[in-house]
């Protein structure tokens, strides 16, 4: 197992967090001002590990690429903790930039449908379209303002496992002998 894909394990697990977190918030079971800062926290590994797939010795074509995408998550969480810091309840710029982020992961599930068909990848591949839909129901939430909070919380929760945890964890542990 390489680096950076341990560096993927890592970042997926804290990943997990702020999509389980933020899921709970959606629920309305926790403040905003209790997701802040998993928020920021995230945010910042996030910018770290990718910048580190960006620029470090170890990158490839590929290390650069998932870098710059994952950033969008990175921004993502940002966003709204900046959002959530400054009472902002219009996220219609956070929705709009959501929508983007949606089309990009849809890109990337239809990359992935070229990529080989081992057991990872094509949970990676259904990940891309997980978190396109999730990104999608924010855009839904945000600009037209439709009720999805219960919709966008379940499955935030449910994205948490499946897509981040899950293989975060398995990936950290493949790598303790």
């Amino acid at each position: 197992m390489t680096l950076l894909s341990q560096i993927g394990g890592f970042s997926s697990i804290f990943v997990a967090s702020v999509l389980w977190v933020n899921g709970i918030f959606f629920l309305g079971k926790i403040s905003k001002k209790t997701v802040v800062f998993i928020n920021l926290f995230v945010s910042f590994i996030i910018l770290a590990t990718s910048t580190f797939s960006i620029f470090s010795s170890y990158a490839s074509t590929t290390s650069v690429t998932f870098g710059a995408i994952t950033l969008l998550f990175s921004c993502t969480y940002f966003w709204l903790a900046f959002n959530l810091m400054q009472d902002i309840e219009d996220m219609i710029g956070l929705g709009w930039f959501s929508l983007l982020v949606g089309i990009t992961m849809l890109a990337m599930f239809f990359i992935q449908l070229q990529a080989n068909l081992t057991f990872w990848y094509v949970w990676n591949q259904f990940d891309w379209l997980i978190w396109c839909i999730l990104f999608f129901l924010f855009f839904l939430l945000s600009v037209p303002k439709l009720k999805l909070l219960k919709v966008i919380g379940y499955y935030s929760i449910f994205a948490a496992i499946v897509t981040a945890f899950l293989p975060g964890f398995l990936n950290l542990m493949a790598n303790i002998k």
